[in-house]
């Protein structure tokens, strides 16, 4: 009989989520998390399968095979919120084979050892989806050598693996999302995602997990990693994707609640469903200039992405560059190179963080002030879109707001990898 993984569940390892009596947002946390146990056992699985991103291993990825772990564990950071008791059962054969697999293209390293230290991640994520230890779990650490590309790699692995074990297997990450703690002590009822630029991507992220857009969360973990500091890479993510084996899952990620200055979710990763229901997805840039009206920077509907009008603003001063007013603030002079090269920047950004490109814009209208522009403005748009030539229409209007001389306004698709 051919293997099968059920679905796929991620959910964040701190302790602080089983305290939910401490702080309004980690109890959300706690009954959205709680709640996935009873559909978990409604799958009828054999075993999960828990990749850790608290068990940090050095030489290559380690799996757990002692038969039965039990002890107490105390966190070495939050020992003030308790002791850690655990006694579960460990799935030798499957950990064996994953060790065996994954052993012929990269390091790797089967633990059986009395005692060994099980870590908080693991821990939590089996107090939160196994309280009664009624399933067996094969616990896969988190190889601190480990990029996206050998992250998703190792998935792609577990995922073979598992499909030639003919087991039932429910995959689960315990992962945080950005991992800017406070540096300070804090009281646990004031306890908030500590950066506003980190909930940004936080939401955003979780956005795209929702909409089942894999490829799309995967081409933003980049700029994601370069603006938030992130727990392991997101590696855990990389290696959910790759058990996948498809672009794209249905999915529910609808918790996000403040976990000591981090981003904790709860996902639902439903694998084995081809089709998604398509939603529409609100998107606003981190990097871009914040709207000035009542509306987004972009929407999103499935892989098509409507950019909004964007005009020439720089993200960190507001200004419009190359702009001249006199005293009274009433416009002298403007640069439409300098606007032009600024709105195609500022949706080049947008469209990064929707999962697009330039080279996937698919149609192009712009609205120039003065149409006496029209060179210099194609002369800077051509720098942008040298070899991809999308459809566009270029209007002459009567005015536009704010002083600004030009407005753009694009759909594109989003990105497909593969």
């Amino acid at each position: 009989m051919k293997g099968q993984i059920l679905a796929g569940v991620w959910v964040p390892g701190l302790p602080h989520v089983l305290r939910p009596e401490r702080n309004a947002g980690w109890a959300t946390l706690y009954r959205g998390i709680s709640g996935l146990e009873s559909k978990i056992s409604a799958l009828k699985p054999d075993v999960i399968v828990l990749y850790s991103t608290q068990w940090v291993s050095v030489l290559g990825t380690s799996f757990q095979i002692q038969p039965n772990p039990k002890g107490v564990h105390v966190d070495e950071n939050w020992y003030d919120l308790g002791d850690l008791p655990f006694d579960f059962k460990t799935d030798v054969g499957i950990g064996a084979r994953f060790a065996a697999s994954i052993g012929e293209r990269m390091p790797t390293k089967a633990v059986n050892y009395e005692e060994f230290p099980i870590d908080t991640g693991s821990i939590v994520a089996m107090r939160l989806l196994n309280a009664e230890a009624k399933l067996p779990v094969s616990i896969v650490s988190s190889w601190v050598y480990a990029d996206a590309a050998k992250s998703g790699e190792l998935g792609r692995i577990m995922r073979e693996t598992i499909l030639s074990s003919g087991k039932r297997v429910v995959v689960a990450a315990s992962s945080l999302l950005s991992a800017r703690y406070f540096t300070h002590e804090i009281d646990p009822v004031a306890d908030r995602v500590s950066s506003l630029e980190d909930d940004a991507w936080n939401r955003k992220f979780l956005g795209l997990l929702e909409s089942g857009n894999f490829d799309a969360a995967a081409s933003q973990a980049v700029q994601y990693a370069k603006s938030s500091p992130l727990d392991m890479q997101l590696n855990a993510f990389h290696w959910l994707r790759g058990g996948d084996g498809r672009r794209s899952s249905s999915g529910t990620c609808d918790r996000l609640r403040a976990n000591l200055g981090n981003g904790g979710c709860r996902g639902g990763i439903l694998y084995g469903t081809r089709s998604r229901k398509m939603k529409l997805e609100t998107i606003n840039s981190p990097r871009a200039p914040f709207p000035l009206g009542n509306y987004s920077h972009a929407v999103a509907y499935g892989d098509l992405v409507f950019i909004s009008g964007i005009a020439a603003r720089d993200p960190k001063t507001n200004q419009v560059p190359g702009l001249k007013l006199d005293a009274d603030g009433k416009k002298i002079g403007y640069d439409i190179r300098a606007e032009t090269r600024s709105t195609l920047e500022n949706i080049r950004t947008i469209l990064e963080d929707a999962g697009s490109d330039l080279e996937h814009v698919i149609e192009v209208n712009t609205y120039l002030l003065e149409m006496k522009d029209f060179g210099a403005y194609n002369e800077v748009y051509a720098e942008f879109f040298a070899r991809h030539k999308p459809a566009r229409t270029t209007i002459g209007v009567a005015s536009l707001p704010g002083h600004i001389a030009i407005e753009m306004k694009m759909v594109a698709v989003r990105k497909r990898n593969g």
